[in-house]
């Protein structure tokens, strides 16, 4: 857990300057769930010191293979139109 922590605060700034997805581009995604995925985000940000690190490693192994999957279907198909 100690080195989920470290990679966090260490990418700290590299998050900050992610660029915004549009609101008509994740309005196109309803399936995505995109105000979880900030609020995450967020709490990761600025609530570093509070994260339930038990939650985030299920979030980890659970929910991001799936979520990237998606992820690359959207974007393979913006890439072909």
């Amino acid at each position: 857990m100690i080195l989920l922590r470290i990679k966090f605060k260490r990418n700290k700034n590299y998050n900050a300057n992610k660029v915004r997805l549009p609101f008509e581009f994740r309005k196109k995604y309803p399936e995505i769930e995109w105000k979880k995925i900030a609020g995450l985000r967020d709490v990761l940000i600025h609530e570093y010191s509070d994260v339930d690190l038990d939650l985030l490693w299920e979030i980890v192994t659970l929910k991001l293979s799936p979520l990237k999957h998606e992820i690359m279907k959207i974007r393979n198909g913006v890439q072909k139109a």
